[in-house]
């Protein structure tokens, strides 16, 4: 049976598409509140940062937290996530500002609250000219700015200046952090999916004969997101090949098993399309089939397979 205390939770990266996310990380909550556990760990990037901390935050202020993000997504407009004025000046590095990001961040996030959680985080963003992609935690003072940071989708925002350098989207450099899960000892890896990165996107974005130059932006940083996942596939078939051969380096390694917990793919979100109408649907849909996923989980993790909040007695 599996020990809750070795599942970790991934949250990557997704603009808009995080309302599927959100609804995923809703279920999940309430499947680990029924279980009476916590996960070890929680990871994250880009969108899947300010998700994180909700999900996290859920854990110490009796699901507060998930409310205010099911309200979020329900509710979020454009203009709730950056300037309505381009930033077209030379220096600029981005299109838009991010104060608006800055101001929701400051009304969802609570460093004192995330500070007493036992579950096991690091926001992480993406160092551009540097060598050292900065790490933070809730005392930190640069705390919410390295959150923005994080969550600042790449080349569409301006990056954040911290620690000396401008910083930007953590999903430039990982946009599905599992290998920190894995150096934390998590064996069992929750994969809250945004559909970014998503191989079963590939065919519609080539269906695109002369996309615009807005629309290459996601379409790039998509490639990147998909190429990282490969990466990342390897190393975790590697790392399960050595615990099955008995020839780990480290005496403590398991055997990893990743669940991934996919949005439903309708309705179709843009990775810069904030739509209420879209996102809040997105949202419900994610939610009931990540509930039914988390029903048919394989028999080794039949001890958390517990009733969710909701379902018949």
């Amino acid at each position: 049976m599996i020990d809750p205390t070795t599942i970790g939770v991934c949250c990557p990266g997704g603009g808009a598409k995080g309302a599927r996310q959100a609804g995923t990380l809703k279920a999940l909550f309430e499947w680990f509140t029924a279980a009476k556990a916590k996960p070890r760990r929680v990871s994250m990037a880009s969108v899947g940062t300010l998700n994180g901390l909700l999900f996290v935050q859920g854990f110490s202020d009796g699901g507060k937290s998930i409310e205010c993000m099911e309200y979020m997504w329900k509710t979020i407009r454009w203009r709730d996530i950056h300037g309505r004025t381009p930033n077209l000046f030379p220096g600029s590095r981005g299109f838009f500002h991010t104060r608006p990001l800055r101001r929701l961040i400051e009304r969802t996030v609570a460093p004192k609250v995330l500070a007493t959680s036992s579950i096991h985080f690091d926001v992480h963003a993406t160092q551009l000219g540097g060598h050292i992609n900065p790490k933070a935690r809730p005392g930190d003072p640069d705390f919410l700015d390295i959150v923005r940071a994080s969550a600042s989708y790449p080349i569409v925002f301006k990056p954040v200046f911290a620690r000396g350098f401008w910083n930007a989207d953590r999903g430039l450099s990982n946009n599905r952090p599992t290998d920190e899960l894995i150096a934390d000892r998590c064996s069992t890896i929750l994969v809250a999916h945004t559909g970014t990165g998503s191989s079963a996107r590939r065919s519609s974005r080539r269906r695109l004969a002369k996309p615009s130059w807005y629309a290459q932006i996601p379409m790039v940083v998509e490639e990147l997101f998909e190429a990282q996942i490969a990466l990342q596939v390897g190393h975790i078939r590697t790392v399960n090949a050595l615990v099955v051969a008995g020839a780990s380096t480290k005496p403590d390694h398991r055997r990893i098993e990743i669940v991934d917990l996919h949005g439903a793919p309708e309705p179709s979100i843009g990775v810069l399309e904030f739509d209420r109408k879209k996102t809040a649907l997105a949202f419900e849909l994610a939610y009931i089939q990540a509930r039914d996923t988390l029903r048919v989980l394989p028999n080794e993790s039949r001890d958390l397979r517990v009733p969710l909040q909701g379902d018949e007695r």
